[in-house]
Parts: structure tokens; C-alpha cells; sequence
């Protein structure tokens, strides 16, 4: 077997080692609602459920990102961003955890993504003055750590949208976007999210090879 068709055994036992030790931000995944997550999943549900939707829409837009990377060589990039995704998978759901803040608020907008990006363009803006890190198609180290901080937050966004609650884009526009899809705890749309992530990374991978 190739390092490269290793790795997508590597994503998919790293994920479902994420959703069993649950993401640090807590919460929910698809579409938490306002409820606190010790109580968002009435009749004994898990909230782990939520959580796993979350990480299959952010394996689901990793995957052409990964994709491009390993086809082009940066075989160590692509599994440094698929693991920073699934562990960012639940950040905007932080929101739980702080006084004051609605949920589907601040942190669920773009605005919250674009300063998620910009943290990580400083850190990696930094980080790139004492190493020397190969970037794709010639973007610095900055303007790559944008694009993975902005597309984390994004993504969760994505899973969020499903939902009848929808999500705020354009916070603080009252304005809310919402496909209402699929309520936030059904088991089928979680465990299919996450089942189709992980295919597609797997897949991604083993075709960019």
C-alpha cells in the first residue's frame, strides 16, 4: 500500500476517533437549535449524533480540497488540514458556553469565519518566518492558513443550514438562510453525513493517487 492510500485509512480511523472523544467546543453539530447540549437530544438521544453530522459535512468539503493537494504532492498538508477541520468541526457551537450569546448568532456567520481565517493567517504568517513550508499553487503560508480557518467555520455553517433554524450569513442581519431539510437530530441525516464524508475522503484520495 502507498503513504498516500495509507492516509485515507489514517482520516477515516482519525474521525471516528474525534466523534468518540467528541469536539472540544462542545455542543451540537447539525443544527444544535438553542437548547444546551447536556439536553439538546430529548428522550436520552446522544449529542454525539450532532457531532457527527458536523464532522461528515467537514470531511465532505475537505475532500476536493484534499484531493488537490495530495494530486499535487503535498501529501503531509492534506493530512495536516483534514485533522485541523475535524477538530475546529464544532468551534461555532463555542457560542454555548458564553454568557450572552444567542446560539446560530456571531459565531455561526461569516464574519466569524473571516476572523477565524485571519487568526489563522497570523499564526501561519508567523510560523512561516521560521519554517519553511511548501504551499500550493504558490500561496503563502498565510493566505493557506486563511483558507483553512475560513473553511472550518464554513463548513459547520454548511451543516447548520440543513436545519430548520437555519443560519445568519450576514449576522448582525437579522436575515436567516435555512434548506429545512432535516430536523437537527435525525440519526439517518447524521449517520449518513458521516458515512458519506468519510467516503468521499477515501475516495478523494485514492483517485489523486
Amino acid at each position: 500500500m502507498t503513504p498516500g492510500r495509507a492516509l485515507a485509512g489514517d482520516w477515516t480511523r482519525a474521525a471516528a476517533e474525534a466523534t468518540r472523544r467528541g469536539a472540544p467546543a462542545g455542543g451540537s453539530v447539525i443544527g444544535a437549535e438553542t437548547r444546551p447540549a447536556s439536553v439538546m437530544c430529548g428522550g436520552g438521544e446522544p449529542a454525539g449524533v450532532y457531532r457527527t453530522g458536523h464532522l461528515g459535512v467537514s470531511l465532505l468539503a475537505f475532500a476536493p480540497v484534499g484531493y488537490w493537494l495530495v494530486s499535487a504532492g503535498f501529501v503531509a498538508l492534506a493530512f495536516v488540514t483534514a485533522a485541523t477541520m475535524c477538530y475546529l468541526a464544532m468551534l461555532p457551537d463555542v457560542d454555548h458556553r458564553l454568557p450572552g450569546i444567542p446560539h446560530r448568532g456571531p459565531t455561526h456567520s461569516l464574519a466569524f469565519a473571516a476572523l477565524v481565517g485571519g487568526a489563522f493567517a497570523l499564526v501561519a504568517g508567523g510560523l512561516s518566518r521560521v519554517l519553511s513550508v511548501a504551499t500550493p499553487a504558490g500561496l503563502s503560508m498565510a493566505a493557506f492558513g486563511f483558507l483553512v480557518g475560513f473553511g472550518s467555520v464554513f463548513a459547520h455553517l454548511l451543516g447548520d443550514v440543513v436545519t430548520p433554524m437555519g443560519v445568519r450569513f450576514l449576522w448582525p442581519s437579522s436575515r436567516s438562510w435555512s434548506l429545512r431539510l432535516t430536523t437537527a437530530d435525525s440519526r439517518v441525516w447524521n449517520g449518513g453525513l458521516f458515512a458519506l464524508g468519510v467516503f468521499a475522503v477515501a475516495a478523494s484520495t485514492y483517485l489523486a493517487l
